[in-house]
């Protein structure tokens, strides 16, 4: 049987050490099943699993398996669409597309550092208050106008 997960965890970390033995051993299925059902197929408790399976790396490897899974399916339907013409499968194709196209964005705040500098008639408006920084020299505009 080939391993699901293959996470290298710190000496310290048998806990999640036999965590992922038991994942590995209940195999593909453990993929889709949820904390309760993986505790319910173990001796772990759903908290346990839950922190588990919320962990960074355990989540990440995850969710790549579930992103290859979909692809793949994707691949086989789109294999096949000449000739089923079924709107269910369809459906279901278009609503897998949108999920990988959904997880190819990445998600989380983005940073957009520039500096723009004064015109002249802002470097003398009423609002405008010069922070001098050493490190940086920024300005600020202020919200009260």
């Amino acid at each position: 049987m080939s391993k699901i997960l293959d996470i290298q965890f710190k000496d310290n970390e048998n806990d999640l050490k036999e965590m992922q033995e038991h994942f590995n051993t209940i195999g593909r299925r453990a993929l889709f099943m949820s904390h309760y059902e993986l505790a319910d197929a173990t001796d772990m408790t759903p908290i346990e699993w839950k922190k588990f399976i919320t962990d960074i790396r355990v989540s990440t490897v995850l969710n790549e398996e579930l992103d290859l899974i979909k692809k793949s399916k994707v691949a086989l339907m789109l294999k096949d669409i000449e000739t089923n013409k079924n709107t269910g499968q369809a459906q279901l194709l278009n609503t897998l597309l949108n999920q990988t196209k959904q997880s190819d964005i990445k998600e989380g705040p983005v940073f957009i550092y520039t500096q723009i500098p004064l015109n002249e008639q802002e470097q003398h408006a009423p609002n405008v208050r010069r922070l001098e920084n050493a490190e940086d020299n920024t300005t600020t505009i202020s919200n009260e106008w």
